[in-house]
């Protein structure tokens, strides 16, 4: 694969980003698994945050396109 272009944004603005996720336009992922099958103990893997290409401009003070 090769790429043409990358996306660097900066300055992530709370206030846009908390707008976007009740607009739903941000979505949360909370990932935790079994430690081992059918055991009653997780393990968490974190909190992720999907945006789509299109809508991370808007999350961000600073935007370049490099490329």
């Amino acid at each position: 694969m090769t790429y043409t272009r990358a996306d660097c944004f900066e300055d992530l603005q709370l206030s846009a980003f908390i707008f976007e996720v009740h607009r739903g336009v941000v979505n949360i992922d909370f990932d935790a698994r079994e430690t081992e099958p059918g055991s009653k103990s997780l393990r968490n893997h974190g909190t992720k945050f999907r945006v789509s290409p299109d809508d991370m401009c808007r999350l961000y003070a600073k935007k370049e396109r490099l490329g």
